[in-house]
């Protein structure tokens, strides 16, 4: 039996705008809203790019790959960059995309919207499919 449109729940998603800044260098800036108003440390940068990075790297077992995030931080806005050496959207991110939700509300959190949009709408709060 095939599935009919009405039995598939269909998400959406408000991506954020991937740029080539130069070759293999993509960029993208999520945009987050926390429930509260902690204290940010932009030192934290260097951590959370090299977890993400390991992840990337694990997961394509490419070791030149790379996943890093600058903070820009206006409470209760929390803006990531991320710069990846594949395209954003690609499946070689989509793990450290996950990864870096859930490093934001487990150090800050939680986390109330990503993208204007309801946490409950994005991985891995809405399951670990994309």
């Amino acid at each position: 039996m095939n599935a009919s449109y009405d039995d598939i729940e269909l998400v959406y998603r408000n991506w954020p705008q991937v740029r080539e800044e130069s070759e293999r260098r993509w960029i993208a800036v999520w945009n987050i809203e926390l429930a509260g108003h902690p204290e940010i440390n932009k030192e934290i940068e260097t951590e959370l790019s090299a977890i993400l990075t390991r992840i990337v790297r694990a997961v394509t077992q490419l070791p030149e790959e790379e996943f890093t995030v600058l903070l820009d931080w206006n409470a209760p806005h929390l803006q990531l960059q991320t710069t990846t050496t594949s395209h954003l959207i690609g499946s070689e991110n989509m793990s450290a995309i996950i990864e870096m939700f859930q490093q934001v509300d487990q150090r800050w959190g939680p986390i109330k919207a990503i993208q204007s949009q309801p946490r409950e709408l994005w991985p891995p709060w809405k399951g670990p499919k994309w």
